[in-house]
């Protein structure tokens, strides 16, 4: 098999920092799969610079020294979140493309709890559970003291 169209877990191997053909400064980053290789390349324009820094720390560069990148080892640098699409090049042909790359999954929240978050909603989970083991189970999950009218979404 090989790469294709997709969402794919990969291993940055080695980058180089440069200049496009068009004269703006650039990185490109040779990306490994099982299924094959590919290379992003990111752009250090007004338009694309947090676009690539994000990218770049993603796959674990420090956010200092951008020719560090050029030096990171394969151990150095971060697996990530490749997606891959693909685009018709000016010979007509269709090629693979990475379009997003961003960090593996990682447990996040709006806002952790507090201690004292965690005990009121241990409590209140302590009395469903034992309601519901009692056969007695409130009917407001959320609030046991409120009544069945009670419209209101608990969030």
């Amino acid at each position: 098999m090989a790469l294709k169209e997709g969402t794919f877990e990969m291993q940055p191997t080695e980058a180089v920092v440069g200049f496009a053909k068009t004269g703006t400064e650039m990185v490109s980053v040779l990306l490994e799969h099982e299924l094959g290789r590919i290379v992003w390349r990111g752009y250090f324009s007004e338009a694309a610079l947090e676009r690539t820094c994000e990218a770049l720390e993603a796959m674990g560069w420090n956010g200092e020294n951008v020719g560090r990148i050029s030096f990171m080892t394969r151990e150095e640098f971060r697996r990530v979140r490749v997606v891959i699409g693909s685009e018709v090049g000016e010979d007509g042909r269709s090629y693979l493309v990475v379009r997003f790359i961003n960090r593996l999954a990682s447990a996040k929240v709006h806002q952790k709890m507090t201690p004292e978050d965690i005990q009121d909603l241990n409590r209140r989970l302590r009395h469903r559970l034992i309601a519901k083991r009692d056969g007695d189970a409130p009917r407001n999950p959320i609030d046991p003291g409120a009544s069945e009218e009670t419209d209101d979404i608990p969030f």
